[in-house]
């Protein structure tokens, strides 16, 4: 049997005719990871090239680069962030308007030597550790990282580069992690830099970093995290009892007389029998979303209706593919005009 940590490696492929896949990536450490596109910088050698990163087994994130025929090419592998024997299970691709301004090397807790992080954006990735790290795809070690968690984070997601409206309370740039603890964080990534959050040799200051939000309405792990493509303040995350909620950070609840205000859940969409593995937010559809669920065998569903002494008005299960939006009452308005 391989090494786990086996290293993956690129390898072009003739899918452009036969249908099949363009690239494959064989490992192990591929196993059940995660994916996301992303650029490597305006100052790498193919002056800003797509880019495919992977979450790797043992902590890694893998970085390769997309030929011109499709085929990918390993650039690097970053460990180091990561414990050695977590898995980063999901990443994400902050684009320069999800991440706002540039700050200096000094407050953001970059190490690069011209002072400031990457133009091009910046790779968010969560794993098993509890760990949520932010990576300049210029750097081997992580740039910036979030307060560590006790159990695993499942999630990480930016805010919406397409957003024009409202930002969260006033907050900068937004990251958003959700795990195993079944809280959803919502962060100022400003706050890093000013709690000196440097990954880049030496030891995370970021304990004390409060995040703006901490949404605790899942009571169960929360599996995904997603900010609107249309508004920022607009955000849903779902969790392993086959939920999805919505949530919007700029209406606000009061918590009482010198109590903190917390972001109002808008919608509950408990259409799923089993956890919402993922869903997605249309790009075109203002408030409309897809989601996702492992499914009930009918199989199993009809050898229940034919047991003796079973109700024979058992309901079909709900299909593991969901398309639904909330009513127009319910949805804040968009900056676009849409309802």
């Amino acid at each position: 049997m391989e090494e786990k940590d086996e290293e993956p490696a690129g390898a072009g492929g003739s899918g452009a005719e036969g249908g099949g896949p363009i690239s494959v990536l064989e490992s192990p450490a591929q196993e059940d990871v995660s994916l996301a596109w992303g650029c490597c910088g305006p100052h790498g050698a193919d002056s800003g090239g797509v880019r495919l990163y992977s979450g790797l087994l043992g902590g890694g994130v893998g970085e390769y680069a997309v030929r011109e025929d499709g085929s990918l090419a390993e650039v690097a592998i970053r460990r180091g962030g990561h414990d050695g024997d977590a898995t980063v299970v999901d990443l994400a691709w902050g684009s320069p308007s999800d991440i706002g301004p540039h700050m200096p090397a000094a407050e953001a807790g970059s190490c690069h030597s011209d002072g400031a992080l990457a133009s091009s954006g910046l790779l968010g990735s969560a794993g098993t550790d509890g760990r949520t790290l932010l990576w300049d795809p210029r750097q081997r070690q992580p740039a910036l990282q979030a307060p560590r968690c006790r159990r695993d984070v499942n999630a990480v997601a930016f805010a919406a580069a397409t957003d024009c409206g409202g930002g969260g309370d006033g907050a900068g740039p937004l990251l958003a992690t959700a795990g195993d603890e079944g809280i959803v964080r919502i962060y100022d990534i400003r706050m890093f830099g000013n709690g000196g959050a440097s990954a880049c040799g030496g030891s995370s200051r970021t304990a004390g970093v409060p995040a703006l939000h901490r949404l605790k309405a899942h009571n169960c792990r929360a599996l995904q995290v997603s900010f609107s493509p249309h508004i920022r303040s607009l955000l849903a995350s779902s969790d392993d009892q086959g939920r999805v909620l919505l949530w919007d950070l700029d209406r606000t609840t009061h918590l009482g007389e010198g109590l903190d205000t917390r972001p109002q859940l808008l919608f509950v969409h408990a259409g799923h029998p089993l956890p919402v593995d993922d869903f997605s937010w249309s790009t075109e559809l203002y408030g409309t979303l897809a989601s996702v669920s492992g499914s009930i065998n009918p199989e199993v569903v009809a050898a229940a209706r034919a047991y003796p002494g079973a109700e024979s008005d058992l309901p079909q299960p709900p299909s593991a593919v969901q398309i639904w939006r909330p009513s127009e009452d319910i949805l804040p308005q968009d900056p676009h005009g849409n309802r």
